[in-house]
């Protein structure tokens, strides 16, 4: 199922009219005061509000200052071969890194892809956002193509990760095209013991992480194997760790400002609230009473200086290899993906620097 309408709809005009009736709002419904849209109702677990709008738009911003050193700034690692790239963004949200690029790449095209049309109005001219399942196998576009495909922050949203490998494979350029997979891993930690098994932000993960899974849409890294894109063709398959405070406790400037958006995302912005309210009433038989009452635990510890908790990001390190047999183009490109935790070197985090 895809609506290849083009001209995306201004963010202010897209939001739902919160004085019509749930049943007037054609293209979203209202489940527990959050709004859902409704392409493929029920597959997008996350809202469609303007306060998930600003969430995405400040997890982009994390994302740009937590890889900064190693990329180019921030929106990516891989070395394009060609000016004029044709780059594909799967699960674009609000469009943010889609236009950050087109920006940067001013004679390439940026084609955006994702379940809802909620990208501002004006946008730069070599920009499409489309609407899609990215989950089909048929995109529309050429096959063997594609320079760069950006996957960031999708965990919780697709029911197969080595079929969306694969379909990605057949799109990518052989031999030259790469796919960069940038997640956050929602599991809290912490080094120092501030955060105790009974922390509400840990007892906030189980439960997210296991209606997630009765979803049949993943929220856990752990459960995206390396071989499910050695199955779909990628080589040589390498990712780093990088690891990002939950609130501003770091010393190190760059970590402080990344803890401040973490922090202003997961409150201000309800994120918390989003990540949690669909799969927990849907799947665990939360009541709204419930779900709030646990978010709101779990903004209290991250307003706690001493519980100096820390997710982490898996980052893929893109290199360019040879043909090799399997994938759906025919031939393997390098590429990177999230692969076992357990088995990737974390590089230092905020523990490091405090």
């Amino acid at each position: 199922m895809s609506d290849n309408t083009l001209g995306p709809l201004n963010k202010a005009s897209a939001l739902p009219d919160q004085s019509l009736q749930p049943h007037e709002q054609k293209p979203w419904f209202l489940e527990n005061g959050r709004y859902y849209g409704n392409f493929c109702t029920g597959r997008n677990m996350l809202p469609v509000d303007k306060e998930e709008q600003d969430r995405m738009d400040m997890m982009h911003e994390l994302f740009c200052i937590m890889r900064k050193p190693d990329t180019t700034h921030g929106l990516h690692e891989a070395r394009l071969h060609t000016g004029k790239p044709l780059i594909l963004d799967l699960g674009c949200g609000t469009g943010i890194w889609a236009m950050d690029m087109a920006a940067k790449y001013p004679d390439g095209i940026v084609i955006g892809l994702d379940l809802n049309f909620w990208q501002p109005e004006s946008i730069p001219p070599n920009t499409v956002f489309k609407r899609q399942d990215i989950e089909e196998r048929q995109w529309d576009m050429e096959s063997d193509s594609v320079d760069l495909i950006h996957i960031r922050m999708l965990s919780g949203s697709i029911r197969d990760w080595c079929g969306l490998y694969k379909n990605a494979l057949q799109y990518l350029k052989p031999g030259e095209g790469v796919i960069e997979h940038v997640e956050i891993d929602w599991e809290p930690l912490s080094d120092d013991n501030s955060l105790p098994s009974d922390s509400k932000f840990r007892l906030w993960f189980n439960e997210v992480n296991l209606a997630y899974e009765d979803a049949g849409q993943p929220i856990s890294l752990k459960s995206s194997p390396k071989s499910w894109f050695e199955e779909a063709g990628f080589v040589d398959i390498r990712c780093n760790i990088k690891e990002i405070p939950c609130h501003p406790w770091p010393r190190d400037k760059n970590f402080k400002e990344a803890g401040t958006f973490f922090q202003t995302a997961a409150i201000t912005c309800r994120g918390m609230e989003a990540l949690s309210m669909a799969p927990l009433t849907r799947y665990r038989q939360f009541t709204k009473e419930q779900v709030t009452a646990l978010v709101q635990g779990v903004e209290q510890e991250l307003r706690t200086e001493s519980k100096r908790a820390h997710c982490r990001i898996a980052q893929p390190r893109p290199v360019i290899a040879g043909p090799v047999g399997g994938g759906g183009g025919g031939e393997g490109v390098g590429g990177g993906g999230i692969i076992d935790l357990d088995e990737i070197e974390t590089e230092n985090g905020p523990h490091g620097v405090v």
